[in-house]
């Protein structure tokens, strides 16, 4: 995704550091000459991230690589117009938090909020639990809807994620074994 936004702002909200580090790597491997800032909750001050955002701002095609928490809901990133996100929370809300730093009522452009997602991965397992989550939130605010398709519309799905799940099944003699869609874990 990073390749096909050559001369745009990019944004890339990870849940940790060390992921923040490994994608900080391979960035600086991949686009050496693009301009990349990092912003982590644990060494960067409020001060120093607001200058960083101001530097950001100040290119065309800068990469700022962050933790999802060190946004903070003040800063207001209008600015950059794809966002990528590829690591879940367990909660949408949280994730929210983070690319409406960049979808702003001040925004002049049209965003791009892409959630990276692996077919059998603890990301997919991830996106179905926000998913009935938020099917939960809409019967509790009596806005029922007529069938998943709608949600997962609504989130981007795309391939059917209910064959991928994590499941723990016992046999006849009562050993366990875990399934993760197609794939056996002994």
């Amino acid at each position: 995704m990073v390749n096909r936004w050559n001369n745009e702002r990019v944004a890339i909200g990870c849940r940790n550091i060390k992921a923040v580090n490994c994608y900080a790597n391979a960035i600086r491997n991949k686009y050496p000459n693009r301009p990349l800032f990092i912003i982590t909750g644990n060494t960067t001050t409020m001060k120093q991230r607001r200058e960083i955002c101001k530097a950001l701002k100040s290119t065309n095609n800068g990469i700022l690589l962050s933790t999802q928490q060190s946004l903070s809901s003040s800063m207001n990133i209008d600015y950059v117009d794809k966002v990528i996100v590829p690591d879940h929370s367990w909660n949408y809300a949280t994730e929210s938090q983070y690319f409406f730093r960049f979808i702003r009522l001040t925004s002049k452009n049209f965003k791009e909020v892409h959630f990276v997602s692996y077919e059998n991965s603890l990301e997919s397992n991830l996106q179905m639990l926000i998913i009935c989550k938020e099917k939960l939130n809409m019967f509790m605010k009596d806005r029922e809807i007529e069938d998943d398709n709608e949600l997962y519309e609504k989130f981007g799905v795309d391939f059917n994620i209910i064959d991928m799940l994590l499941s723990k099944e016992r046999d006849s003699e009562g050993h366990v074994s875990i399934r993760w869609g197609q794939q056996n874990i002994v």
